[in-house]
């Protein structure tokens, strides 16, 4: 009998994400050059620390994106897509949601734009939900509800906010609805911001809590209409606010449950707002002014829930200043748990407003958490803390993937890190820090 022998061989692929039908795991950092393989009713689990870099334009129909952080650098179409608890940011690029209701949900977004002619943006042809979150759109950027409305929605503890920063706007021609505990603030604090809210169609819907924010007076508020406000989430009856000063209303002033105030825009220019973890676990508040003219002091705010404030520290102003002024606080007792701090801007003669709200967590006990600072980044120096003097990886990346600068530091809780000259051609940068077990993953801004 003749014998027949057939030779098998076995490939084995290691891929960083593998599919299992619809499901799809992420475990190192990946690059999608090309559509990926599945692109219908997928699942993408990405780890913690893990960057997934989106350089192909594709559309994904019926999409889940979870955890991990995910650099948008082509356009992506969802029909639609759903993010929970990402780190998302959408480079120069637009996030096109087509049908179906698009749902952001517990994570951080950023919107960079390049140029007037290349810039970001979040476009909606249907509705699109936003829970627990924060979007920031930056200069050259905007949001356009062109669709079955904008619903945004807040928790006590972690309220949505949409801040829209230099010349950012959004652009609505349908209905908008902003629930307890969620915000839009149309400009950043500075003189020459010409953010702003535009509403061409639809009806601006205002819930409990929630409010639009108009930091200064080129920052406005467009429309025709009035605006209802409901008392809770669920009430079915409503109070109409009529736009006095229609169709533009300019800042500095606020929409809320009480209608349409007006408030003092005050004779400084806050540039800047940061909070980063300092020694013996304080909390170190850094914040810059452009210029002061009869101006008298801060008061440094404090909130465990960014709802009921205390003044913790009075720090007294230059007075009259027309460049840079750096100042700083340290909170030696900062709570367990999240803290909130803001600034209320006091006037020689009383009037005041406050800074935009700035958000750090202390751990429990002296274990600490990793956490890099300042962010943005200042001439190519950052800092980054971590709980335990073991053997610290730093890796820092560019916004397409590519490996700029990689350390390895031991013997301190707090390191001084400086990258090569190299790394200041790339404005936005992705950070991972592996200590003790522990990989976290940061985006910070290259200045």
């Amino acid at each position: 009998m003749k014998k027949i022998y057939y030779s098998v061989t076995l490939v084995l692929l290691t891929l960083s994400h593998i599919c299992f039908g619809q499901s799809s795991s992420i475990t190192a950092n990946t690059t999608w050059s090309s559509t990926p393989a599945c692109t219908n009713g997928c699942t993408y689990n990405i780890s913690a620390g893990v960057t997934l870099n989106i350089n192909a334009a594709f559309t994904c129909n019926n999409c889940t994106f979870n955890n991990g952080t995910i650099n948008i650098n082509s356009k992506l179409t969802c029909q639609p897509c759903t993010f929970n608890g990402n780190t998302v940011n959408i480079n120069s690029v637009q996030l096109f949601s087509n049908s179906g209701t698009t749902a952001i949900n517990n994570a951080t977004v950023v919107v960079n734009g390049t140029s007037s002619t290349v810039q970001g943006s979040i476009y909606t042809n249907t509705a699109f939900s936003i829970s627990n979150s924060s979007l920031t759109f930056n200069n050259n950027t905007y949001f356009y509800n062109a669709g079955s409305g904008v619903t945004t929605m807040g928790a006590v503890a972690t309220p949505t906010t949409l801040t829209f920063n230099g010349n950012a706007y959004y652009y609505s021609n349908s209905s908008t609805y902003i629930k307890s505990y969620s915000q839009f603030v149309l400009g950043d604090g500075t003189a020459s911001s010409t953010a702003y809210f535009y509403s061409n169609g639809g009806t601006l819907n205002i819930y409990g809590t929630g409010s639009i924010s108009l930091q200064n007076s080129k920052n406005y508020y467009y429309n025709w209409s009035a605006y209802n406000y409901y008392a809770t989430n669920t009430a079915s009856t409503y109070t109409s606010y009529p736009n006095s000063s229609a169709p533009k209303l300019f800042g500095c002033a606020a929409l809320n449950n009480s209608g349409i105030n007006t408030c003092t825009a005050l004779p400084v220019s806050l540039s800047d707002f940061t909070a980063a973890p300092g020694s013996n676990n304080s909390v170190e508040l850094s914040w810059t002014t452009a210029q002061e003219s009869s101006f008298s002091h801060f008061a440094v705010q404090r909130s465990a829930k960014g709802e009921t404030w205390e003044s913790i520290a009075t720090v007294q102003s230059k007075g009259y200043s027309s460049i840079h002024t750096d100042y700083q606080f340290t909170d030696a007792s900062p709570l367990a748990g999240a803290n909130y701090y803001r600034l209320q801007l006091v006037n020689v003669d009383g009037t005041f407003s406050y800074s935009k709200v700035v958000q750090i967590t202390k751990a429990s006990g002296n274990n600490g958490q990793i956490s890099i600072f300042p962010n943005p980044i200042v001439n190519l120096t950052f800092n980054v803390k971590v709980p335990s003097t073991e053997t610290t990886l730093v890796k820092v990346y560019t916004m397409d993937g590519r490996l700029l600068y990689s350390t390895s530091l031991t013997g301190q809780n707090q390191y001084q890190v400086k990258l090569p000259a190299n790394a200041s051609g790339s404005n936005f940068l992705a950070i991972q820090v592996i200590s003790n077990g522990t990989t976290q993953a940061f985006n910070a801004l290259n200045r």
